[in-house]
């Protein structure tokens, strides 16, 4: 599963919402996701409108990376072990640093090819 979770796909045709059976889903958002696959959640109008406010509001929880408490997270994965591996839940501090090693790397003239150079 490449998607993290809170990401959007397509409704099924006639799908319900999971939590209000006799509403017609209008969302389908994928939910706790793990290298075996994720959890999709089907909601109704109401229930996306909750979902969305909820989603304004930063998780809090202990980050997986530099073990901060009850700290404001986001699902990120770690690129060295692919877009499959493990959702961890880290700090902006961790994605900050992630981010600049990962610019840092591919501004290194050394760490890619130059396919322009090759004869």
């Amino acid at each position: 599963m490449r998607n993290l979770p809170g990401s959007s796909h397509s409704v099924p045709e006639n799908a319900k919402c999971d939590i209000h059976a006799e509403r017609h889903a209008v969302a389908n958002i994928q939910g706790e996701t793990d290298s075996f696959g994720a959890e999709y959640i089907l909601m109704c109008q109401e229930c996306y409108d909750e979902y969305k406010e909820e989603t304004k509001k930063p998780h809090i929880s202990d980050c997986d990376w530099c073990e901060a408490k009850q700290a404001a997270t986001w699902p990120r994965r770690d690129y060295e072990e692919g877009m499959s591996g493990r959702v961890y839940y880290v700090c902006q501090a961790c994605i900050d640093r992630d981010n600049a090693k990962i610019s840092d790397e591919l501004n290194d003239r050394d760490f890619y090819c130059d396919y322009g150079d090759w004869h």
